[in-house]
């Protein structure tokens, strides 16, 4: 058996040693540590990203208008000027009421009206049809449409 005496001086050893605790290096802590490093970079890219996008919304243009007469004519102007599905109901009825104004003078043996032609193709549903109908939507023309003969029957 040991003495008390050898048991004080192992204890006192004991505490006196360094104790030199190397990490172990496991591929699990590696992949921790690329997880880290993506979701780190990931925050900064959405980040750059929020940022670049509030410079984007700052530098827009706002046009200021003297009085309400030429925000009128601007407003008129640029009505026209989108795709065809993208116009509003009265603005197509416009838009076909001109096409068929210089198509019945083309065609004059035609006896309707161009408000009765676009009554027509009204009732059969086929003002929202953008296959038949061609629309240059940077002029606000139309520029043909498919099949007018089945609409004046």
């Amino acid at each position: 058996m040991c003495s008390l005496e050898d048991l004080k001086k192992n204890i006192n050893s004991f505490n006196n040693e360094t104790i030199n605790i190397t990490p172990k290096i496991k591929g699990e802590s590696n992949y921790v540590l690329d997880q880290y490093n993506i979701r780190q970079r990931k925050i900064e890219y959405q980040e750059t990203i929020a940022k670049h996008k509030k410079q984007l919304k700052n530098e827009h243009e706002v046009k200021l208008y003297d009085n309400a007469n030429d925000f009128m004519n601007a407003f008129e102007q640029n009505r026209y000027l989108k795709k065809w599905h993208r116009l509003d109901e009265y603005a197509k009825r416009i838009k076909m009421n001109e096409f068929f104004e210089k198509w019945l003078v083309e065609n004059q043996h035609i006896k309707l009206t161009p408000k009765e032609l676009t009554n027509r193709m009204i009732i059969q549903h086929s003002l929202n049809k953008r296959f038949k109908i061609d629309y240059d939507d940077k002029n606000g023309v139309i520029l043909y449409i498919d099949k007018i003969e089945e609409y004046i029957k």
